[in-house]
Parts: structure tokens; C-alpha cells; sequence
């Protein structure tokens, strides 16, 4: 992981409003803001929008809305992170690895956070 100030953001954001962080949603509008995962919120901290829908690009472009397609890339992209972060150890991204990729909603919201913390810590030691 490259940008760790965005991760420290990301974790100060969802500690300071638990209620807007559900790992089986990108993102989904409540009564109380835009409740997301960990890629969502890195998304919305980069300055994608969420309309409701679809996240939409600083650029204006939509992204596309598949789960685990460019959400996940696009999220990766800000923190620098490898396809080892994000997949986990010697995962490739196929179906098999599901489980261990770090936007999975495969994980309660406090296994991603703490895998999340883990990520931060690992790239701070180096």
C-alpha cells in the first residue's frame, strides 16, 4: 500500500461512523448519508460521487456497477495497492480467492477493517 494517509482517512471515516460502513454494499444511499465499503469510501474520499447508482468518476465517467469489477480497481488504484493486498496471498482474483479479496462483502465489517489496519501496518514497518 502506497498512499497510507488515504487508508488512515478511510479508517478514521468509518470509525467516526459506523453506521455508514457495511461491507456488502459499494455504496447505498440511508437516511443518513452514503453507507459504503471499504471501496466506496475510498472512492467517495478520491472524489468520485455516488449517485444513487453508480459511482461517477472526478472525470464524470460512470463506473461500471459490476460487483468486484471496477469499483475494486478503481479503489486499488488511490492506495497503491498490489494484487497481493488486494487479493490476498497468492491470490490471482478468480472465484477461488473470493473470500481473501480486501473489498469482499465475503467478511463482516470487522474483519475487512482489521485486514484493512493490517495493510497500514505492513506498509508503515517498510
Amino acid at each position: 500500500m502506497e498512499n497510507v494517509e488515504l487508508a488512515r482517512l478511510v479508517v478514521k471515516q468509518v470509525e467516526a461512523e459506523p453506521g455508514l460502513f457495511d461491507m456488502r454494499w459499494y455504496a447505498v444511499e440511508t437516511a443518513c448519508g452514503t453507507s459504503g465499503c471499504l471501496a466506496g469510501h475510498v472512492l467517495l474520499l478520491s472524489g468520485y460521487r455516488f449517485d444513487g447508482c453508480f459511482f461517477i468518476r472526478p472525470d464524470g465517467s460512470r463506473v461500471g456497477g459490476e460487483v468486484g469489477s471496477e469499483e475494486e480497481r478503481d479503489a486499488a488504484e488511490p492506495l497503491g495497492l498490489s494484487g497481493e493486498e488486494i487479493y490476498g496471498v497468492n491470490g490471482d482474483g478468480g472465484e477461488r480467492d473470493y473470500p481473501q479479496r480486501l473489498f469482499s462483502e465475503a467478511q463482516t465489517n470487522e474483519e475487512a477493517l482489521a485486514r484493512f489496519r493490517q495493510l497500514i501496518d505492513a506498509s508503515e514497518e517498510t
